[in-house]
């Protein structure tokens, strides 16, 4: 891929891309030291690294790169096409400050333009302005797509991610799978011993929860009220019911507080392949109806549905 990272401990990681081998040593030197960096001198790979995890925090990219490699317009727009790298802060280094050409980057989206030869102080005040904008905004999506009882992903955020894993995997033709889980007779346990143990409980099953997920793309998320759901991308039927029933286990075992009644849960799992006629939201009506009848046929058990 003609890449080679500079491993530094600062955790802030930047991805610059561009022909020049020139501009690549005078970016290693500047910012050696400060930064994590990784760099590409082809433009065609930037997509493809920038979609990994970890994502970069930033992307420094030139607009001029060599034939037949993508120029940086076409890079920029792939990058702010795609749900998983339209948020990276872009700054463009231009080797002509044109007004045509920055009027075409800001239509695009890129966050700043840096005119070569590069100015070192200028470059280093853009990409902190650029990266404490970044955190802040980072830390307001966080606030709103987490649940504040359970500290858990909470609905939307889930189905923003589902939406993005069905993209990939529809584009990889892998399974996905769903765990749709229920505490059983919530109301009851509630009623009986109050809202505080009630909102212990649900903090308790969170963390049980999640606690069973081990890989990085796995999640769980609060799905409403004593709802929860777990996303296994990569995920067969048989593996992902395994998963659920070490769910349920987990939860039958636990204790909460100082009630005398034990948790159960109920669990729906439902597993499809992406296409373009089998749908996320089929799967979820899927991982619906296996919850369904895990409820009607008994509680405290897991149903499987493909779809």
């Amino acid at each position: 891929m003609g890449r080679h990272i500079l491993k530094i401990t600062d955790s802030r990681y930047l991805l610059i891309v561009d022909a020049s081998r020139e501009c690549r040593d005078f970016l290693a030197k500047a910012l050696t030291g400060t930064y994590r960096l990784e760099f590409l001198a082809k433009g065609g790979h930037t997509l493809e690294r920038a979609r990994t995890i970890p994502a970069p925090d930033l992307i420094l990219l030139g607009v001029g790169q060599d034939p037949p490699d993508l120029d940086g317009f076409t890079i920029c727009h792939q990058l702010k096409s795609d749900p998983l790298t339209r948020q990276i802060p872009l700054i463009l280094m231009t080797d002509r400050n044109e007004p045509e050409q920055e009027r075409r980057g800001l239509d695009l989206g890129v966050s700043d333009f840096i005119e070569k030869p590069i100015s070192l102080p200028i470059l280093l005040a853009r990409i902190k302005i650029h990266l404490d904008l970044k955190m802040k905004t980072d830390l307001l999506a966080d606030l709103a797509t987490t649940d504040a009882l359970t500290g858990l992903p909470n609905r939307r955020c889930f189905e923003e991610t589902l939406a993005r894993e069905w993209q990939r995997e529809l584009r990889e033709c892998n399974p996905v799978s769903l765990i749709l889980v229920d505490i059983d007779n919530f109301k009851t346990f509630n009623d009986h011993y109050g809202h505080g143990l009630g909102d212990e409980c649900l903090k308790h099953v969170a963390s049980s929860l999640a606690a069973t997920l081990h890989r990085p793309a796995d999640m769980v998320a609060r799905y409403a009220g004593e709802e929860f759901i777990a996303l296994l991308p990569m995920t067969e039927s048989e593996p992902a019911a395994l998963v659920a029933n070490a769910m349920r286990k987990g939860i039958e075992s636990m204790e909460i507080g100082d009630s005398d009644r034990g948790i159960t849960v109920s669990l729906g799992v439902a597993t499809g392949i992406p296409s373009h006629s089998n749908r996320c939201d089929n799967l979820l009506e899927a991982a619906e109806g296996a919850l369904f009848r895990a409820k009607e046929t008994g509680r405290n058990q897991v149903c499987s549905n493909n779809i």
